[in-house]
Formats: C-alpha cells, structure tokens, sequence
C-alpha cells in the first residue's frame, strides 16, 4: 500500500474544509479494512479511474452531514432533504476532485464519477481491494474516508 496514493485524499480536507468555514481540523485513526462497511448512515460513493482506479466513500453520522450541508449552503440546516443531502453530496465531489488535482500534480491522470449518496444503516459495499480507513475530526463532525485503491 503506496502512502503517496492516499495521502491526496486526507490532505484534500485540509485544503477544502476551511474554503467552507469548517475549522478545528484533525486526522484520527487509520485502520485497514477487507471490505467497506460503513458505521455511520450517511455515506457519499465516488469512483475513481484511468491512472487511479477504486472508490472512495465518505462515511458521517446524519448529524454531521447536517451540518456539514449547514456550511455548504451558508445556513442552518435542520433536516436532511434532498437539497441537503446534495449539498453534502457536492462536498465530497470537491473532496474527491481535489484529491485528484494532487494526484495529477505528480504526474497521475485521475478522473472521478458523479458521487452516489447511500443512507441507511449498516451499509456494505463489496470491493476486491483492501480499504484504508482515516478518521478525520472537523467542527461539523467526524468524517471516516475510506478509500480503495487498486495499486
């Protein structure tokens, strides 16, 4: 496992969150899975391909999602429409988008699909790649990414 291939994926927080006024920044654990089971109900699919190829899925809490929809929107949200949700959606799209920016800085052509939002409870998703987990603590909440990188 290539720490410079997921790296692009945390550091896009630091560089993103704050465009948006989210603060209080910090990494978490890092954990490897076999297969991606997200503990939160809220999880925003991105797909990678071309020099890059995998998923990343951006896993929160329904509270967190609210508020991180609060920051994308510019006020409070108090429920998590559908106009909430795509706010949420649109933030791991930039996320995933600016990952790949990095990437392709060292010299790695990345194009992302369309992000898919899944909510529920207990949510699996099969991959035949092993997934890092990284926990990242901001001031909407946690936020665990779990990318998947065939390498």
């Amino acid at each position: 496992m290539d720490v410079r291939m997921y790296a692009p994926f945390v550091e896009s927080f630091f560089e993103v969150l704050p465009d948006f006024g989210v603060k209080e920044l910090k990494r978490g654990r890092l954990a490897l899975k076999d297969k991606l089971v997200a503990a939160a109900n809220v999880n925003v699919l991105v797909g990678l391909s071309q020099d890059v190829r995998g998923n990343v899925a951006y896993s929160m809490t329904e509270g967190t999602a609210r508020n991180i929809a609060s920051f994308v929107m510019g006020f409070p949200v108090g429920e998590l429409d559908e106009m909430a949700k795509s706010a949420v959606a649109e933030l791991a799209n930039v996320l995933a988008s600016r990952a790949a920016i990095i990437l392709e800085r060292g010299g790695l052509l990345v194009s992302i699909s369309p992000p898919t939002l899944i909510a529920g409870k207990n949510v699996t998703l099969l991959s035949h790649v092993r997934i890092l987990a990284v926990e990242v603590f901001t001031g909407a909440g946690l936020i665990e990414a779990n990318i998947g990188l065939e390498t």
